[in-house]
């Protein structure tokens, strides 16, 4: 997964995404991409998601981010229905 801190203004987010598709998790576009060749050719499939999740900066910096790695793992876990194997 990648983590990076958005900012516009006063307002801050903490953005966690990655790249799920085709039985793999990436967090490199490049890589993800890569697959994509591959999978096209080998399996004739080039289905797939980025995932992003964002959550607002509180106070606390460490639990925002905690709050959005625990909300990432439920996510991870549960969208295998709506992204492609």
């Amino acid at each position: 997964m990648n983590r990076y801190i958005v900012q516009r203004g006063k307002y801050r987010e903490i953005l966690i995404y990655w790249y799920q598709g085709r039985g793999r998790v990436t967090p490199s576009e490049y890589e993800d991409k890569a697959y994509t060749i591959l999978d096209s050719v080998t399996k004739r499939r080039s289905d797939g998601a980025m995932v992003r999740i964002m959550t607002p900066v509180g106070k606390d910096e460490a639990a925002s981010l905690n709050a959005a790695i625990e909300l990432s793992s439920l996510v991870a876990d549960s969208i295998s229905p709506f992204v492609p194997n």
